[in-house]
């Protein structure tokens, strides 16, 4: 049996979890000499675009509005689709496909996978896709096209079952390195705790919970606490979405630093506080990031971050819209040492769990089934 090629697919390569953990699953490909080729969304940029892999680029840009935005998305996907057919059927690849499909929303690979009887992997990541009929549509597609499922959390296979026929697998998300070997004495300890800087993570959405962080830090103006919003987005991006909006003195916003672990190893506390009733966080990597920093964190209480958060012993899970009540623990935290610090080390011992060997060894025992 010849050897197996990956086809990689993603639609919009950004700086969020979704594309950090495919670059992350090419990386352990190449550490293993697996061939593969990366297949990107143009007009994009981030994690994907960064690694100096075999890149091809398939038309995709996002619209002005909601109907320009799906317009365009579908005539993505036939693009997808031809682009996959001359790769798989042309003469430039020699070695037997497997079609990788990052997220639930190429369903032009799915598509070749079936009309061309390759194996084809979906990576499922989300859940909140809109329209209603969309999601129904890629649903479906999948349950009919793919040939396995990898799910990010328990919470997700149970929240978005497919075919029974479809293999599933449940693989937890994981940190760089550089978050896993952090490590901190007693003296950083303390260090962190005296910055007292809150740090979120997130795209720059309100449902991703960027008006109730806001609005904490402006409750929290009198406090020695500083908050730190680190947005996905250009600065011209954060300066049209903040027109208009006085921001507390307190509160700074970066877009997209080169080093984001940087503000984690200084962090106090890092929050996700996404909207459950708009956006369900299916694994929460910032969380973990965070957490292998030894920070504690405040988390959604309901998906994937329940099974990463241990409430009142690495963090808190505590609704968004609580905002008096994660004040009142985040003023808490900055007046005791000894059980923040007890929460930090706790928060940096489950983080454990999620060690990158571990993300390694279960990819690796799906994706080599056959010879690489």
């Amino acid at each position: 049996m010849s050897a197996q090629h990956f086809l990689l697919v993603h639609l919009y390569d950004d700086y969020s979890g979704s594309p950090k953990v495919l670059s992350d699953v090419a990386s352990y490909l190449h550490e293993n000499n697996c061939s593969f080729s990366i297949i990107l969304g143009n007009a994009s940029h981030g994690f994907l675009s960064d690694l100096n892999y075999e890149k091809r680029s398939y038309f995709y840009r996002r619209g002005e509005n909601k109907i320009g935005t799906l317009f365009y998305y579908t005539l993505s996907q036939f693009c997808l689709f031809f682009k996959l057919l001359k790769i798989i059927r042309g003469t430039r690849l020699t070695n037997t496909p497997v079609i990788v499909v990052n997220t639930m929303l190429p369903f032009g690979a799915l598509l070749v996978s079936k009309l061309l009887k390759v194996k084809s992997i979906v990576y499922v990541h989300e859940t909140s896709i809109s329209p209603l009929p969309l999601k129904k549509m890629l649903r479906f597609i999948i349950s009919h096209c793919a040939t396995e499922i990898i799910y990010v959390s328990r919470f997700l296979s149970k929240l978005e079952p497919f075919s029974n026929k479809v293999k599933n697998h449940i693989i937890y998300n994981s940190v760089s390195p550089d978050y896993f070997d952090f490590f901190c004495d007693e003296n950083r300890l303390h260090k962190k705790w005296d910055n007292g800087q809150v740090v979120m993570a997130c795209s720059l959405k309100d449902y991703k919970g960027i008006p109730e962080f806001l609005t904490i830090a402006k409750q929290l103006n009198d406090s020695r606490l500083k908050f730190k919003l680190i947005v996905n987005d250009d600065d011209n991006a954060v300066a049209n979405y903040f027109s208009g909006i006085v921001l507390p003195k307190n509160l700074d916003v970066i877009s997209r630093p080169n080093k984001i672990i940087t503000y984690y190893q200084d962090a106090f506390c890092v929050l996700n506080l996404s909207d459950k009733d708009r956006w369900i966080e299916t694994f929460g990597l910032t969380l973990l990031e965070g957490m292998a920093c030894y920070c504690p964190v405040v988390s959604p209480t309901i998906g994937g971050p329940v099974e990463i958060v241990d409430h009142e012993i690495n963090g808190y899970c505590i609704d968004s819209k609580n905002t008096n009540l994660i004040c009142e623990k985040l003023n808490f935290l900055s007046d005791n040492f000894p059980f923040w610090s007890s929460m930090a080390l706790s928060a940096k011992e489950k983080s454990k769990f999620f060690s990158p060997s571990k993300f390694k060894s279960s990819i690796l025992e799906i994706f080599q089934n056959e010879p690489c």
